[in-house]
């Protein structure tokens, strides 16, 4: 090599520009997935040209479209707003839009919305009967189902502890229905005569 040969010391402007591109793509990735970035969803981001590989994406996608049913349930059964579903799960409302639509849910979020949605599938008409937000109803003291449930506390402890509440109050709803029916609806009108 001679002296006046000139040799390049850092990366080229397109060596730049493809890792900026892939960090991108990657940083798009974990926003999608609730931050938990896997290399088989880069992967079918990116694609490989492998017939193997959309075979799989097809089957991940049905799976991701049922979890997509579970969290619309959840968010039925217990009346939760796109915002408060995120705070459930720690993400952001774009991500639970997102989730809503099928697309890929980290394993973590995955299995934690399986584990709710397993506590509450039980208790769908019980919850579908209550009036107003089921999911800020006192459980504990001051602490809301949302609350318990979003400090990372045992799901089920806490669906179980709401249906107590709700079946409880079900009951004294049912007590009072009782003696109120044994009540006269005709009382008449006040004599105001009498009254002076």
């Amino acid at each position: 090599m001679s002296q006046n040969q000139w040799v390049s010391v850092g990366p080229t402007r397109t060596e730049l520009r493809s890792k900026v591109i892939v960090a991108s793509l990657c940083l798009g990735i974990m926003v999608g997935t609730g931050g938990e970035l896997q290399s088989d969803q880069i992967l079918s981001r990116l694609g490989t040209g492998s017939v193997r590989d959309h075979v799989s994406d097809t089957s991940a996608r049905q799976r991701h479209q049922g979890l997509a049913a579970e969290l619309n349930a959840i968010r039925h059964a217990l009346r939760l707003s796109v915002a408060e579903t995120a705070q459930l799960f720690g993400v952001s409302r774009p991500t639970i839009y997102s989730w809503q639509e099928g697309n890929p849910i980290g394993i973590a979020n995955s299995e934690r919305l399986l584990a709710i949605f397993r506590a509450v599938e039980p208790h769908l008409q019980l919850f579908s009967a209550q009036v107003g937000r089921v999911a800020h109803r006192a459980i504990e003291g001051r602490t809301t189902l949302l609350q318990k449930m979003t400090t990372a506390g045992d799901v089920d402890q806490a669906v179980g502890q709401l249906v107590s509440v709700l079946k409880r109050e079900s009951a004294q709803r049912e007590r009072l229905a009782g003696r109120l029916r044994g009540r006269s609806s005709n009382r008449g009108a006040a004599d105001l005569d009498a009254l002076g």
